[in-house]
């Protein structure tokens, strides 16, 4: 879940300091002096992911988003009435237009259901009694408690991490992101600590990459208090080699349950400093490569 107490920049990236300090926020300026923009821990997973199966499921949410409000229908005609190439000479606007389009098709949805499932999980891990239940979710809560809350204790969640490397800035470990993990977990049995997500998607654990890289980026993090920019570790046994995906397929309906799989950090961990590196060669300029190549010849 968000945590709307962290202060952000453009495109709701973490503002996060590398000296130590907190942030230094002149009156009247829009950012800080010393502050960075950080990814989400989703950026690199996302940037792996060649995006063939869902691109086309968003685009088609957006196309159900117009149909379903001709008020988007007109405003991206009148987008296309004014400008000879909206994409380019308007792309905020398209790119507003199309994610409110597909909020109104149904994807944005599930985005919030998924919240309200999180958000009930954590009132579950706490044994707290609550009043306003969702009828619907109940059965899944159920098999949630007895998934993992019979085998493990929870230690914590939504814990804000960044995810970097001070001491050889610009390397691939210097991933340079943030945000929150799910569960910090106790084997009941083994004693291991451990990060754990939860995903709700019907075939979350057959694409398993992105839980990977997302729960490998927060092992190799540590604690982050935006008001004095300090840095503690997450837990001192935590394991780096192991976590959790906690499956929880409410958007793929049928029969309510729950499966905890483990994790590989170790392969997470190669997958997000590769994609790190990847990353760093997509913006590679012409020149650049030009000068390689010539050095290679001489």
């Amino acid at each position: 879940m968000t945590d709307y107490n962290i202060k952000r920049g453009p495109y709701g990236k973490p503002w996060i300091t590398r000296d130590g300090l907190p942030l230094d926020w002149p009156d009247g300026e829009d950012k800080p002096l010393n502050g960075h923009l950080y990814e989400r821990v989703s950026y690199l997973a996302d940037a792996a992911d060649s995006k063939e199966n869902l691109a086309p499921y968003r685009q088609a949410q957006a196309v159900f988003g117009v149909v379903r409000d001709k008020s988007l229908a007109w405003q991206f005609r009148a987008l296309v009435a004014e400008y000879e190439d909206p994409w380019k000479q308007a792309k905020g606007e398209v790119k507003s237009l199309l994610k409110l389009a597909e909020k109104v098709g149904g994807d944005e949805q599930k985005s919030g259901i998924g919240t309200a499932l999180h958000r009930y999980c954590h009132l579950r891990d706490i044994r707290k009694q609550y009043t306003y239940d969702v009828v619907q979710l109940e059965p899944w809560l159920e098999c949630y408690e007895d998934a993992v809350l019979s085998r493990f204790d929870v230690l914590d969640d939504e814990v804000f991490i960044v995810c970097d490397d001070l001491d050889n800035p610009d390397a691939p470990t210097d991933l340079r992101v943030a945000g929150n993990f799910d569960r910090l977990l106790r084997d009941k049995e083994t004693g291991e600590v451990l990060i754990a997500d939860i995903k709700s998607g019907r075939q979350d654990h057959e694409y398993a990459m992105k839980p990977h890289i997302q729960v490998a980026e927060y092992a190799h993090g540590q604690r982050y208090d935006q008001e004095t920019g300090k840095r503690t570790p997450i837990h001192p046994e935590l394991s780096l080699t192991t976590g959790a995906l906690i499956h929880l397929p409410f958007h793929g309906g049928g029969k309510p349950q729950c499966t905890v799989y483990p994790l590989d950090l170790k392969e997470g961990w190669r997958l997000a400093t590769m994609t790190a590196e990847l990353i760093q060669a997509r913006k590679m300029r012409v020149y650049v490569r030009d000068a390689l190549s010539k050095a290679r010849t001489k």
